[in-house]
């Protein structure tokens, strides 16, 4: 199962092939104030969601993918990670051997 965040409000949906069926329902019951927040809810709680997320997808066409705008599924990467792939980033330009 492939999530994604798309259109203006950052919505929770389900890819299916080339179609997105919207899973905003069970994204706003997750606590949350920022789209990271409500998919790192989900990832952790995975389980207790998994089997509304896959009876949504299996009932629901979608909308084609081309129809709607695709968002990065954590917008504001955390800051551990974020500083980790900096400075693997950087090790790799300055010290290419290092890494």
């Amino acid at each position: 199962m492939k999530l994604v965040l798309f259109g203006d409000d950052f919505r929770l949906g389900v890819l299916k092939g080339d179609r997105v069926v919207d899973a905003s329902a069970i994204g706003n019951e997750i606590p949350h104030l920022t789209p990271q927040q409500m998919m790192s809810g989900l990832i952790e709680n995975f389980d207790q969601h998994s089997r509304r997320l896959e009876q949504l997808a299996g009932s629901s066409e979608g909308v084609p993918v081309s129809q709607v705008r695709l968002r990065a599924p954590l917008p504001r990467p955390a800051r551990p990670a974020r500083a980790a792939w900096t400075r693997a980033a950087a090790a790799e330009r300055w010290w290419p051997s290092a890494t």
